[in-house]
Parts: structure tokens; sequence; C-alpha cells
């Protein structure tokens, strides 16, 4: 594998740079965690107009790891691998991304400092020595910062395979911040082909008829790619060109159309535009939920800045309560 990544190609590739996901976990293969990095890697491609053209999940097996990091670096471009990064047995991954490119570990001191604090502050006790397997850098990589949790990622960069590997930790709430910190830089670096994309977002009414409400639109309109993003919270719909203007008319016209499903007021989601609203009314809200079991107080107060219009809520579940 080592020997493979690192071989000079005399001949110029002829291969279009591409994006590629590699995420990695037993966890994920076992179904006991939803592989949402995945997802949440794609929307954050998506805002340059770019979709990764292979994604592989792979378990913590240094061999499975080492294959389809050989696999996806037969293509030049950008592969951004998540997982593997932890204090445990079984991350693995910074090993195996060493010795693939040749590469060593080294035990970094402000990294180390890091942990010590991060450890002292939630009055942990004493450290296990494990946990400072995530203070071993790749030497040669460069590091991205994670101002979130302790595992440091990586930029592995190899010229003689044309690709640039982006190394992020599993958990969703420490590779995103890291990732968007990167991503734009990187994309440009890997020779990846971008666009403008505009994305769209509604709730309250169903994909097939925004589908067929955006055909109308951009009908006749040529390299403009529609995408469709749906969960139970509405849908997401991207307009993606290298026309700027086109995408932006595109997407003005059926923010129009959309009315009251438009999710609005530069809002992520529906919880968020609420917040938005009340703020801009001056209004407060009060919440009795009972099926619910709180969810929606737990939605809102997931947004900061929901206190300025969120009072509280009951929760009544039984009818004993509700009377």
């Amino acid at each position: 594998m080592a020997n493979r990544i690192q071989k000079v190609n005399t001949k110029k590739s002829t291969k279009k740079s591409r994006v590629a996901i590699l995420t990695i976990g037993n966890e994920l293969l076992s179904g006991s965690t939803v592989n949402s990095n995945t997802s949440l890697i794609g929307q954050a491609l998506a805002e340059f107009g770019v979709e990764p053209e292979i994604q592989i999940s792979v378990p913590d097996d240094g061999e499975k790891i080492s294959e389809a990091l050989e696999n996806l670096a037969g293509n030049p471009g950008l592969i951004i691998s998540t997982g593997g990064l932890g204090p445990t047995s079984d991350d693995i991954t910074k090993k195996i991304f060493a010795t693939a490119f040749g590469l060593r570990l080294e035990r970094d001191k402000d990294t180390e400092k890091k942990i010590r604090g991060y450890w002292a502050k939630r009055r942990r006790g004493k450290i296990p020595p494990s946990v400072f397997n995530q203070a071993d850098l790749i030497v040669g990589a460069q590091k991205v910062d994670n101002d979130v949790g302790t595992a440091p990622g990586f930029i592995i960069r190899s010229k003689a395979k044309n690709i640039v590997l982006l190394v992020l930790p599993g958990p969703p709430s420490e590779a995103m911040p890291m990732l968007k910190k990167v991503i734009k830089r990187l994309l440009c670096e890997a020779e990846i082909e971008t666009g403008y994309c505009c994305r769209v977002l509604s709730s309250g009414i169903a994909e097939s008829i925004i589908e067929g409400i955006t055909e109308q639109i951009i009908k006749g309109k040529k390299n403009l790619t529609p995408a469709y993003c749906a969960s139970v919270e509405g849908v997401r719909i991207y307009l993606k060109s290298k026309n700027s203007d086109l995408a932006k008319k595109c997407a003005t016209a059926l923010e129009k159309r959309l009315g009251s499903n438009l999710i609005g007021l530069g809002a992520e989601n529906v919880y968020e535009e609420m917040i938005l609203m009340l703020k801009k009314r001056k209004d407060k809200i009060s919440l009795a939920e009972s099926c619910t079991g709180g969810l929606i107080g737990k939605r809102m107060t997931d947004i900061p800045g929901s206190s300025d219009v969120l009072d509280g809520g009951i929760i009544a579940y039984s009818n004993s309560v509700k009377t």
C-alpha cells in the first residue's frame, strides 16, 4: 500500500478530479450508529455545486482501511475521511494513513496540553494514558484544529497521486466545523470543478410537488441542475449551475412559488424560522406538549438565542397531568 501510494507517475493523469468520502468505524456497519457524516459532507459540498462520486464505509480494520484508501487514491482529487482518531485501541486511522504515505507519528506537546486542560475542565479524574494517543500527530501533514473536541484532524497531500486527503474525527459535532474551515480551499487545491449553488428550504409540501414546480421554472434553462433532499422537516432544493445569475434567478422564482411553504429569514429549519420571526415581532412563546414528550422545546433550545423568545413549557403526557 505504502509503496503504491508513493510511486511517482511520470505520465500526467487524464482522469478527472473527484471528491470521495471514506467513513471508518465498526459502529457504522453494525447499524448501532447512523452514518450522518456522509449526508452532512454531501450538504457541505452542495454549497459549492459539488457532488461526491463515491463513498466507502469500512470497519476499524487496518487491512480494510488500507484497501479502501488504495482504491480511492487511484483517482486524483479530494478524499474526505472521518472516524478512527479517538483514544481507544480500535482507533487506528492515523497509523494506517501515516504508513500508507510513508510518514510517522510524533507526540505534540501543545495538543497534549490541550487534552489535559479539556479533561480537567470536565473533572473526570485521572486521565487514562490512552487518551494522549490523540496527541500523536502525523509528521508532514497539516494539522486541523478541533475547537470542539480533543482529536485534531489532518491534511495529507500527495503530489505523486495528485490527491488531497482530509482526515477528520468521527463525531459530526467535531468533524463538520473542521470541514467548513478548510473545504473551500481544499476543493480549489484538489482542482475540483465547482459551480454556483442556490439552496431553497421548504416545509409542508411534498417532494414530488416541489419537483413539478421546479421543473416548470427551469424548463429550457441549459446548464442548470436541480437536486432534492427530503426529510421529516421538509425538502431542501439545490439549484446548481456555472452561471450564478441563472441559479439566483431561478431560486428567487422558486421561493415566490413556494409562498408560505418557504422557510425564510435565513433560517435552517422551521424551529429557527419561528425563533427569528418571534424576535422580529418582539413576541414570546410557551409550549404545552403531550405526545411529543418535549421534543419541540428540545429542538428550539438547541438553537442559540432561543431563550430570548421561549419562556418555557409543560409536558403533560398522562390524562391526569393534563387535567
